[in-house]
């Protein structure tokens, strides 16, 4: 026999999407297709363990609708192991705008954790990112990923204790009409949860997504994966023991010795309490994760401590280079007006002197720069002849290099020119010294 082809979540969207409206079983508004498409699209490819599908889907008022559905596992991380949680997200007529609705699916050796903190006996999950829903800023892919997280804090399914027995329930009812009532309140846990969580059959066990098998006790545990009821083993394995073993214990058939003679008789033994066993394992798992996050934190603190006293001394050590350069140029700041002052005063004499003895030159008697500057004595002539001389070689070195950029000598001329007025220079300058020298001696005396 020929397996069945299962459609894609493509195929299947596109064909339950695009039905016209006389034709329509989806609920799902116009405008609202699209939208879903992308979440149910993004979903699918995040997580591949969950298979999209469409059923019935009734209410506790009554009303049934044919909805889209992701059957399948959502992993989350205990103690550092990976679980697979097995769950069922709804999404209802009016989403996106309407959170999904989300329900866990325990296998027939698993049972809902009691007294959990968002998941009700039905499996009714409703975490806090599904009760602050908002069609702007929530999404599955989202959704299923906080779920994870809020799973792995909190683990929703336990496996069940050796010899656990339950009342059984009553025969269910047929699923009402939209014309009928919801079940009545005073069902118990595990009559609410027969009656409001549409996943939930008494000989059904969950089956994932065709295509991941089961790992094997052994082979899970090795690689990191596990099932959700090996997961529960791991969790509870003291807890579930212990109440195995009270549970056991009271139950065990006795032999019945003649009674003696004044010995009142025994009150009846109750039932172990889970919930304070399961209420110390809890505290003390949450006083282990506190304490590491403690210690993470106060390691983390310590760096940044230190991190910012490094900083604070590279930024003193910046602080005062800044302030000794400041000083600096402050210190020249002064000096250079104060050299500016001294040339606007010699700048004001020359041109009060020049005022004074332009007026005797003789009209008609050209100026003589050569005559202007009258040497008080022989060394002082001496040496404004060399300062002429050497400033005049200057020029020609001046001239020699325009020459030559210019092409208008050769590179040995140039050279050899270069070398013979360099050489004159020498001794122009050896003069000027020996002349200063002698300057300084006589007013010395």
């Amino acid at each position: 026999m020929r397996p069945q082809h299962s459609p894609s979540p493509q195929e299947l969207l596109q064909n339950v999407l695009s039905q016209k409206a006389e034709t329509q079983q989806m609920p799902y508004k116009e405008k609202a297709k699209w939208p879903i498409r992308q979440a149910v699209l993004d979903l699918a490819q995040d997580f591949p363990t969950l298979l999209i599908k469409q059923e019935n889907y009734t209410y506790p008022s009554g009303s049934t609708f044919m909805l889209l559905k992701a059957e399948g596992t959502l992993p989350m991380v205990y103690q550092g192991v990976k679980y697979n949680i097995p769950v069922c997200v709804w999404l209802p007529e009016q989403f996106p705008w309407t959170a999904p609705i989300l329900y866990v699916v325990p296998t027939p050796d698993m049972i809902i954790k009691p007294r959990h903190s968002f998941v009700d006996p039905s499996g009714l999950a409703m975490t806090p990112y599904l009760r602050h829903w908002t069609y702007s800023q929530s999404n599955l892919c989202d959704m299923a990923h906080d779920t994870s997280i809020q799973f792995g804090q909190d683990p929703p399914l336990f496996s069940k204790p050796p010899g656990w027995t339950s009342s059984p329930p009553p025969q269910q009812p047929p699923r009402p009409s939209p014309t009928q009532h919801p079940p009545p309140p005073h069902m118990g846990a595990y009559d609410t949860f027969h009656a409001e969580n549409p996943m939930r059959s008494p000989n059904s066990s969950f089956s994932g997504p065709p295509g991941i098998p089961r790992p094997s006790s052994s082979s899970a545990m090795q690689n990191g994966y596990a099932e959700p009821h090996q997961m529960q083993e791991s969790i509870w394995s003291g807890a579930v023991a212990a109440a195995g073993n009270s549970f056991s214990h009271q139950h065990q058939p006795r032999a019945h010795p003649s009674p003696p003679p004044v010995r009142p008789p025994e009150p009846p033994k109750s039932r172990p309490n889970l919930d304070g066993v399961f209420k110390e394992a809890a505290i003390q798992a949450l006083t282990r994760r506190l304490q590491g996050s403690l210690s993470a934190m106060n390691a983390t603190a310590a760096s940044e401590v230190d991190s910012a006293m490094e900083t604070q001394a590279k930024l003193a050590q910046r602080g005062e280079a800044l302030e000794s350069a400041v000083a600096g140029m402050q210190a020249e700041r002064r000096g250079l007006e104060s050299t500016v002052l001294e040339l606007s005063g010699k700048t004001t004499a020359l041109t009060r002197w020049l005022a004074e003895n332009e007026s005797k030159l003789p009209e008609g008697t050209e100026f003589d720069a050569d005559t202007a500057i009258v040497p008080a004595d022989s060394l002082s002539r001496q040496a404004l002849e060399a300062q002429a001389k050497d400033m005049a070689i200057e020029d020609a070195l001046y001239a020699l290099d325009k020459a030559l950029q210019h092409g208008t000598i050769t590179s040995e001329a140039y050279l050899k020119q270069v070398r013979l007025i360099c050489r004159r220079q020498f001794f122009v300058r050896a003069l000027g010294h020996k002349i200063a020298a002698q300057q300084n001696s006589f007013r010395g005396r």
